[in-house]
């Protein structure tokens, strides 16, 4: 099987290189308007994103572009019939969103947005001893320190904020924790100078359920989640 990059981004090169480097039969092409470091060592390249959607016979396509890209490069790898993989957040806005998916059930393809943090082995054997239908109350810590000044994530123009790239994981906690419930929802932003979002904070209430989660792109890095349920509490620290 054979799986096309397209970007060369700073998660590629840190974290999806090495995850797809563990399926060993698995070829990696790439597709990237920069050098590729030879300590990858990925023998097909391409330097323009059409070319390689039109070139390329991978069955897989990841887009690891800015998040004002994902749309664009999905509808595209989607309509060349290739299944479709997205760095959070799948998209910018809900309307974009429909659209992938009406496209990828049409075509019969797979679209999928990349984000790991509920498959953590102890997150799935957490949420497994714990009963939803008891008083449960959830805190959760999602925060990254300030980013590097020209780091995409900081304009809004480019679909940056820290609403647009940590909303999946807010949108996945209500899933896993509220799937079977009616509940309220209220959240607030914050802005900086340039209305970018560097903060929002998250609070979620059902009849049995609450959640409480912050998340920040400038504060210390910190990952983590506590969850109190009959009288146990249990802690996944993510910050490492």
């Amino acid at each position: 099987m054979k799986i096309l990059i397209l970007g060369n981004s700073n998660i590629f090169q840190r974290k999806i290189y090495f995850a797809l480097k563990k399926f060993k039969k698995l070829q990696i092409e790439i597709a990237s308007k920069r050098k590729i470091d030879d300590k990858f060592k990925i023998k097909k390249h391409y330097t323009a994103y059409n070319e390689a959607l039109k070139k390329t016979n991978a069955e897989i396509v990841y887009i690891s572009l800015i998040n004002s890209e994902h749309y664009k490069w999905a509808v595209k790898a989607l309509n060349q019939k290739k299944n479709v993989i997205i760095d959070k957040p799948l998209t910018i806005n809900y309307s974009q969103t429909k659209k992938l998916i009406d496209l990828a059930s049409k075509k019969k393809l797979l679209l999928s947005e990349a984000i790991v943090f509920q498959n953590d082995l102890r997150f799935k054997k957490t949420i497994a001893k714990i009963d939803l239908n008891k008083p449960t109350r959830i805190f959760c810590k999602f925060h990254i320190p300030k980013l590097e000044k020209n780091n995409f994530r900081n304009f809004k123009k480019y679909g940056g904020g820290c609403f647009q790239d940590m909303s999946p994981y807010a949108s996945y906690l209500i899933h896993i924790f509220f799937k079977n419930n009616k509940y309220s929802l209220k959240y607030k932003k914050k802005l900086d100078v340039n209305e970018s979002v560097r903060s929002f904070d998250l609070f979620v209430k059902s009849k049995n359920i609450i959640l409480e989660a912050s998340f920040s792109f400038n504060n210390l890095y910190k990952n983590e989640i506590s969850i109190h349920n009959k009288s146990k509490t249990y802690f996944i620290n993510y910050s490492f």
